[in-house]
């Protein structure tokens, strides 16, 4: 063996990776990807809610929208009232239809 190749021999022996630093540098790195993921998340969640409460508080409703409403409600709180008396179908405010419900609930 020349002297060239005994120092190339020991070159490469010597600059061996060490097992415990190498698995120890992957750890570090794979929990500063989760740390990283996490932060991401949380931060794209809460920006993304703001961004539609937002624009859902901007929009204002339609004449439309706003008179279907009014109809709506007065549907929902008109008096008690016979739909079809043979069947037994009747009409009740909707607030006395759910104390209704959590009294036979209740019981």
């Amino acid at each position: 063996m020349t002297q060239e190749n005994k120092e190339n021999v020991l070159f490469y022996k010597e600059s061996e990776a060490h097992s415990f630093t190498v698995g120890a540098l992957m750890i570090v790195f794979i929990v500063f990807l989760f740390g990283v993921f996490y932060v991401s998340l949380v931060f794209y969640g809460s920006t993304l809610s703001d961004e539609i409460i937002d624009k859902e508080l901007s929009i204002k409703p339609s004449k439309q929208l706003t008179k279907l409403r009014v109809v709506e409600s007065e549907k929902l709180n008109q008096s008690i009232m016979w739909l079809n008396q043979d069947a037994g179908v009747v009409s009740i405010p909707i607030q006395l239809a759910m104390e209704s419900v959590v009294k036979k609930y209740n019981n």
